[in-house]
């Protein structure tokens, strides 16, 4: 039976985790101080997801950069398209917090938006 090795990341605690994948395909989990390790040990086997952080740009000269994130986790595999996507964002002033820049990012139901408010 095949083994993964995770260091959680749900909570301060960074348990490690050891996935272990029956011959069934039936999933366990040891290490987990919490019921969070052991969800995020399955997620990160079956679909791994993150929160991405970036800048964009801004025609503003005072605030060249705005900050930018998802506002729910993106599945993994996306992640190298939405960066190349967000280097050809420009955002003109106003923005706020939680403006969205890009609504439904490929297909993935995850919004991107603002995190500073500029105006």
């Amino acid at each position: 039976m095949p083994e993964i090795q995770y260091t959680c990341i749900s909570c301060p605690m960074g348990c490690p985790l050891t996935l272990t994948v029956g011959d069934d395909g039936a999933l366990t989990v040891s290490g987990n101080s919490c019921k969070r390790g052991e969800n995020y040990a399955k997620e990160e086997y079956s679909a791994p997801k993150r929160v991405i952080t970036a800048t964009v740009a801004c025609s503003a000269p005072e605030f060249p950069r705005i900050p930018v994130k998802t506002a729910t986790p993106l599945p993994k595999p996306m992640v190298a398209d939405l960066l190349k996507e967000l280097k050809n964002v420009h955002l003109s002033l106003p923005v706020a917090v939680g403006d969205v820049v890009i609504k439904n990012f490929n297909g993935s139901g995850v919004n991107i938006v603002v995190t500073r408010s500029c105006q």
